[in-house]
């Protein structure tokens, strides 16, 4: 039996074993769900599948699992006698905190991030679905709604519907990293339940956001992966660049305005070979620009007038909604709400691509990306930069020419509900993940050294934790020396990284 197997064979072991413990009659479930596309979508999938399972339930999303967040969630539901647990995209990284503030015989992990502790950490009581327990890479191969999806699945085959959110959730948290930007892993196998009900199309084209809901010129200013410099964020700029190249943004005769998907084949190729001559000229890295064409997964019975056709677009509607906090209303987007919530989402992308682009504009008009030690890259995003936003603005960060390629990015901020705590999320190059480089190792390890009580999330190349203020500077310096060593050395183990200082 091959570990893909072994992990289906799990899930249908631990969904027998939910139904065992829960109680119909009094219990309620909670579902926790982290704030970004991937949590977004797989709380909403589980919902659905309770929902038709008649289920009392409430789902919440969160940046994180706190008692307070946990307290804040229950208090309205006294009533109920029983409260059983789902942590959706999250939970993997928080054993301890979850085996010291809950009884484990009602709780429900399903994540895919990192097991801190190693497997072994696992209760045997302890319900957990995560993709590392049987070696599959939790960072590439599948997302939490993939996991999501096949506990849904095991549930009630009905659930199979359900399998275009998976991808969704995958697309969101960047598994795109098969050639030409296609999904890999059981990613793949669950495009084919996909495919067999006709519900996902996969086809070759541009990538650009906003493909069916916004006008060309938009949608090019729109553009963040890649970050286009001259162009990104600046819809007059846009809008020139395709006067020159005499593609009209316009219907001449009916006047309506037209999107990338109304082009021809022969405007769209006059269209990307511009954009490649602009970006080279601006230093962009060839391999950066390809990212522009490649694998686009399309849902054909969603309206083309909105940004859930594009399956891309779905995830970062669901992102932009998470990180302006609005979780709520992505979930009810997914769970089916194509009236009111969607005219909200839709609004949100539309605010959460201008803040970013604001944002892009002042790290380089004020200088504050730096190196240090010549060893990572920081951006001091102090107050100014909100911490939703953080993760998004490094990962575009990655498309500049003004970043040095061979060094990891750090981005910190002060949180915004206490500023005596920072945000730090980085970002590292394929090259230094190939090297060596593991971000999420490196957080966790660092966190012990210095002593705070945090639980970083993340996978080789992306991580975040929050800490205190007054440990920034030290977590930096042991940063700095971390990832060094792991390059250089391929993740050997430093005896005591104290002794580096």
């Amino acid at each position: 039996m091959d570990s893909n197997d072994q992990l289906l064979r799990h899930v249908i072991t631990c969904k027998d074993e939910f139904f065992k413990r829960l109680n119909r009659e009094e219990d309620i479930i909670f579902i926790f769900t982290h704030h970004d596309a991937d949590g977004i979508a797989s709380g909403g999938l589980l919902a659905r599948a309770f929902m038709r399972k008649n289920l009392p339930f409430q789902a919440r999303v969160v940046k994180y699992i706190t008692p307070r967040s946990i307290h804040d969630a229950i208090t309205n539901f006294e009533s109920f006698k029983k409260k059983f647990f789902i942590f959706s995209d999250l939970g993997s990284g928080q054993l301890k905190f979850i085996l010291n503030q809950f009884d484990i015989e009602r709780v429900l992990v399903l994540d895919h991030h990192e097991i801190v502790e190693g497997k072994e950490s696992i209760p045997e009581k302890l319900l957990h679905v995560n993709p590392w327990m049987f070696g599959i890479d939790g960072a590439r191969d599948i997302s939490a709604t993939g996991v999501a999806y096949y506990f849904a699945k095991a549930i009630s085959p009905e659930n199979v519907d359900l399998a275009p959110l998976a991808i969704i959730g995958a697309l969101g948290d960047e598994q795109d990293v098969g050639e030409n930007s296609s999904i890999i892993g059981l990613n793949r196998k669950i495009l084919g339940d996909c495919k067999k009900q006709d519900l996902v199309r996969e086809t070759v084209d541009i990538k650009i956001s906003g493909r069916y809901t916004r006008p060309i010129h938009l949608a090019l200013s729109a553009t963040s992966i890649p970050y286009l410099p001259g162009l990104s964020g600046d819809e007059k700029s846009c809008k020139r660049f395709l006067e020159r190249l005499n593609i009209p943004v316009v219907n001449g005769n009916k006047g309506t305005v037209r999107t990338i998907s109304d082009l021809s084949k022969e405007e769209k190729s006059k269209l990307v070979s511009s954009i490649i001559e602009h970006a080279l000229k601006y230093g962009m890295k060839p391999n950066k620009i390809r990212q522009l064409i490649g694998n686009v997964y399309l849902l054909d019975a969603e309206a083309p007038n909105t940004c859930l056709r594009d399956m891309r677009e779905y995830a970062a509607l669901l992102n932009s909604c998470g990180r302006m906090g609005h979780g709520g209303i992505g979930l009810n987007i997914v769970v089916g709400d194509r009236g009111e919530f969607l005219l909200k989402g839709q609004k949100l992308v539309n605010e959460y691509t201008k803040r970013l682009a604001n944002y892009m504009n002042w790290i380089f008009t004020t200088n504050a990306l730096r190196k240090q030690e010549n060893t990572i890259q920081v951006v001091d995003g102090n107050e100014y930069i909100e911490d939703t936003m953080l993760t998004t603005l490094t990962l575009l960060l990655m498309s500049s020419r003004r970043v040095d390629k061979k060094l990891p990015i750090v981005g910190w901020t002060a949180l915004r509900e206490d500023d005596s705590v920072v945000k730090i999320s980085a970002r590292g190059f394929e090259n230094l993940v190939k090297q060596g480089l593991h971000l999420g190792q490196a957080f966790r390890e660092i966190i012990k050294d210095i002593d705070v009580d945090s639980v970083p999330r993340g996978h080789a190349p992306a991580a975040s934790v929050e800490i205190p203020r007054k440990k920034l500077e030290k977590f930096l310096r042991f940063l700095v020396r971390k990832t060094n060593a792991q390059i250089n050395q391929g993740l050997k183990p430093l005896s005591n990284l104290s002794t580096w200082l």
